[in-house]
């Protein structure tokens, strides 16, 4: 009883290339999920630098802010384009610019004609060397631009 097996050689041929098929389709599958992962960690630092540029630009805007409300109501002087130049601890500019409108509120029980001031206080600060709203660095990655208005009055 000796039973003789015949191996068909053709088959274990066509096999022979799956093996390189597969390796490649695995190499660009490690490629692009490689790629993936840069490209969310170079997302992921832009998004906290930008973070970063726009806490930076709070504090330049709270600053400015307060220098207008202390002028306005401590020295009752409201200028136009005053900068504040504060890149040396923030490295942001910002620009205040004040509107002062007075109003007759009537008569006091004294007989006497109430005025009150209003200071219309507003802020832009940006991080551009040159000038504040800075229309000509607006559309890179690293430009920041805040404003703020703040309205008071002298009463």
């Amino acid at each position: 009883m000796n039973a003789k097996v015949s191996v068909s050689r053709g088959n274990h041929r066509a096999q022979r290339g799956l093996g390189a098929v597969m390796a490649i389709v695995i190499l660009v599958i490690l490629a692009s999920l490689a790629g993936a992962l840069v490209r969310f960690g170079t997302t992921q630092q832009m998004t906290l630098a930008q973070d970063a540029l726009m806490a930076r630009a709070e504090a330049a805007i709270r600053a400015g802010s307060e220098w207008g409300q202390y002028q306005a109501l401590q020295k009752k002087a409201c200028a136009s384009g005053t900068i504040l130049d504060l890149r040396p601890e923030t490295g942001f500019r910002a620009v205040v610019d004040c509107i002062q409108s007075s109003f007759n509120e009537g008569k006091t029980y004294l007989g006497a004609s109430q005025i009150v001031n209003v200071f219309t206080i507003t802020v832009t600060a940006c991080n551009s060397a040159s000038s504040c709203p800075d229309n000509s660095m607006a559309t890179t990655p690293g430009y920041i631009e805040r404003q703020r208005v703040t309205i008071v009055t002298d009463e």
